[in-house]
This record gives C-alpha cells, structure tokens and sequence, in this order.
C-alpha cells in the first residue's frame, strides 16, 4: 500500500488527553488567614500586633430578633488575651494544631463571647478542617459584632459560592468591597461569581480590579486569561497567564488547572512549566504525566514522552488513556506491534472505546496491510457510535469491495471438474486470466486537523 497516499490519515489518530481536576474554586487559602486582634477592621493576611481595645457593639444576637447590650468590657482582660494569644500560635505554627486552637477560641469566647477576632478565627478553624456549615454559622456570629469585618465577609462570601449560593455570595463580598474599596480578594471572588453567571465584562472588570491592587495575585491573572482564551484572544490570554505564573503564588490544583488551558491553547512550553511546578507541590498524578506525554510527543521529544507515559503508568494502570498514547507513540516510531499491544491494554480495561478502535483499524489498513482485521475493528468502531463513522464507513465499504473482487478472483482461478468417458483423456483445464487487482483508495477524505484529543 501506498502509504504516501494516506498522510492526512497519520492526523486522525485518537490522543487520549485528560483534564485534570482544577478550575474556579482550586485556592482559597490566601483568604483564610487568621487575625491577631479585635481589631474594628483587619486586613486579610496582615495580623496586627494583639491590642486590649474593647470590641464592637454586638448588634443583634443571632437567632433572637432583639438587640441586646454587650456587657461593660472596659479591656479585654489578660486571661482572655491570653487565651487568644495561645490560639492563634496554634493556627498560625508551621504545622497547625487545629484542635488547640480551637480549645483556646472557646474559652476566650466563653469568658468574654464579643471578642471579635476570636469568633473570626474560630471561624477560620472551622473551615480549614472542613465543616464549612460550622465556620459560616461562626463567621455570622462575627458579623453580628463587626458588620465591617472584611475577612469574615470575604471568607463567607467564598464559602456561599462555592456552595452555590451566588445571590448571597455577591451581597458578603459586595459588602466586604464598600468596607474597602481596594480588597483585592473580594473583587477576585465577586469576579468568579459574575464569571459563573455569564457576566463576562462585569468579571473582568473586578479581576482587573483584583490584579491591579495586588499585582500579586496570581488567580486574578488565571482568570484573566481564562477569559481571554474564551474569547480568541490568543496573544492577551498567554500574556495574563505568564503573569500568572511569574507571580508565583498558585497552588496546586490551579497550577494544574493553568496547564490544562495552556495545553488547550497550544502553549506547550507554558503548559510543562505549570505541570512541573504542580508535581513540585505534590500534586502530580498518572493524568498530568500523561498530558506530558502527549506535549513531549508534539514537540518531537519522543524518549522525553515515553518516559512521562511510563511514570503515569506507574501511578495508575487504570487509564486507558495512557495505554491509547503510548500506542500513538509507538507508530511514530514505526512500532506497529507494540501499538497493537498497548492499544489492546486499553481495550481490555474498556472494550467500546472509540479512539482506540479506530487507531487499531488504522494500524491494520495502513501499516500492516491487514484488509480483514482494519474491517473487524473498522466495524466494531461504527458499533460503539464513533463519530468519524462516515468517514470509517466509506474506509470499511472500499475494504469490502477489495476483500469481495479478492474472493471471486480466488473462485475463477479454481480448477474445473470435467467428466471424461472412459479411455479418453481428460484436456487441460485452461486456467482463468486473474482479475486486475482493484487499486488502493486514491484519496482518503478528512480534516488536516485532528479532532478533539479526549477520548
């Protein structure tokens, strides 16, 4: 076979990609900082030294609709300062002791329950151990003392959002905004919200915000890029995230999310780099080796891709993905058994997987010559609902026409049984003129460009 012929068909290979978990919501540390004081309004991240300043007033208790009156205060006295102290040196130690903290919050709010910082903290406590329903009930409770508490308005405008409560998001975070127009992390999770509800320029306007008063902020960037992406803005996007990157702040999980839009867009070398510094900060998992690999394999560095699909292998021998790519390698390399045999690995873990059908069709009909095998898996392709099946169909009809001429020429060259009286001899049997073999497929129709890489 003419494999020259076929050269568009190499860019129909099915990649395995895999998204990996990542996305709105993947850093929210940097807003959960504790504070050091009952003071009237913190800075997130910035602890003031402890002050004996008496707390503000109360307002409302929670839960009753009358206002009641704070006891006479005065100063905090030194055992509640003391208490406090030794809480926030608990959640602030390198390895924070959630429990101790929590302990010493409740006593001080026990003796003395106004103590501002010590019910945002609490709060604080609450929700970096995960009960998230416990720090918005704590976070209230602080509001209902300081209405003004931007960290307590920003974290629980966080937490509402990400629980999907959006209306009641925006009003904490529009709150936290009016205390303080320049909160940066209000105007980067009023952005996110606005982003969920499809108001594009209203998000960013408030991630511009955000980056222009922190130009730190590195998910302000992300996102900013996420946007620009959305909307073809190719040069604006990887602008927005180089700055993303370069700010150094990510996380993991959004380091990892970057490298699934730069992947997306084609920026290779900006996706390795996320990728890399996610594995940095222990997020590395068997679908970031694999995304890799299939970058490695683009750019041309082969051995660089085996590797990264072997490493995914060894965190997981469950992702027929891996197996898919590492058999899309291995025709790169004209190793046309060893992709049958991963692709076969990938089929064993599902057997309708539609990529991998076609890719071992492809294997049979271009390399190998093998008209009846590239017809079996061509046909079992069209089974599981491929969507190349018009494209597989007009392969799997011109292979059946092939196979059909074949066999009636095999018929016709078979030796006729004539009966010959007795004594007389048998003539020769004149064999048939073998039909003119049928020529290959001239033009295999298709797209220059691959579609899409996830399986």
């Amino acid at each position: 076979m003419n494999r020259s012929k076929y050269s568009r068909v190499a860019a129909l290979l099915f990649l395995g990609l895999l998204i990996v978990p990542g996305g709105p919501g993947c850093s929210k540390a940097a807003t959960e900082a504790p504070i050091d004081a009952a003071q009237e309004v913190p800075t997130i991240g910035t602890p003031t030294a402890p002050t004996r300043e008496a707390a503000a007033s109360p307002g409302r208790e929670e839960g009753t609709g009358e206002a009641k009156d704070p006891p006479d205060m005065g100063t905090i006295s030194p055992e509640v300062e003391s208490l406090f102290n030794l809480g926030v040196e608990a959640l602030q130690a390198a390895e924070p002791d959630f429990e101790l903290a929590e302990r010493n919050f409740r006593r001080a709010l026990e003796i003395n329950p106004y103590v501002v910082a010590a019910r945002y903290n609490l709060g604080v406590v609450c929700q970096r151990t995960g009960r998230e329903e416990d720090a918005i009930r704590e976070y209230r409770r602080a509001l209902l003392i300081n209405p003004k508490l931007e960290a307590a308005l920003v974290n629980l405008g966080i937490i509402l959002y990400e629980h999907g409560e959006s209306e009641e998001a925006v009003k904490m975070l529009e709150r936290a905004i009016a205390a303080n127009l320049e909160n940066a992390m209000a105007h980067l999770y009023l952005g996110m919200v606005r982003l969920e509800q499809r108001r594009v320029n209203a998000a960013m306007e408030h991630f511009g915000l955000a980056v222009e008063i922190d130009p730190t902020l590195s998910r302000g960037h992300l996102e900013l890029g996420r946007i620009h992406l959305a909307s073809g803005k190719g040069n604006e996007g990887k602008m927005a995230l180089l700055q993303a990157l370069r700010s150094g702040t990510l996380d993991g999980p959004c380091l990892v999310d970057m490298g699934n839009l730069c992947l997306g867009a084609n920026f290779l070398e900006l996706a390795v780099n996320s990728y890399e510094k996610a594995i940095e900060l222990g997020s590395g998992s068997a679908a970031i080796y694999n995304n890799l690999g299939v970058i490695f394999r683009r750019q041309g560095e082969y051995a660089k891709a085996r590797e990264s699909f072997n490493r995914a292998l060894e965190t997981s021998q469950n992702l027929t993905s891996v197996f898919n790519n590492l058999g899309v390698l291995d025709i790169l390399e004209e190793r046309y058994e060893a992709a049958l045999t991963n692709y076969e690995k990938a089929l064993k873990i599902n057997s309708d997987l539609t990529g991998t059908l076609f890719n071992i069709g492809l294997v049979y009909h271009l390399y190998l010559d093998d008209p009846k095998q590239a017809a079996l898996y061509y046909r079992r392709y069209l089974d599981a609902g491929g969507e190349e099946a018009d494209q597989v169909r007009e392969w799997l009809w011109a292979i059946e026409e092939t196979l059909l001429e074949q066999e009636l020429s095999a018929e016709e060259l078979e030796p006729e049984e004539v009966v010959v009286p007795p004594g007389e001899e048998s003539p020769p049997v004149e064999p048939s003129p073998p039909a003119e073999a049928s020529p290959p497929v001239e033009e295999i129709p298709g797209e220059e460009t691959p579609p899409p890489d996830t399986q």
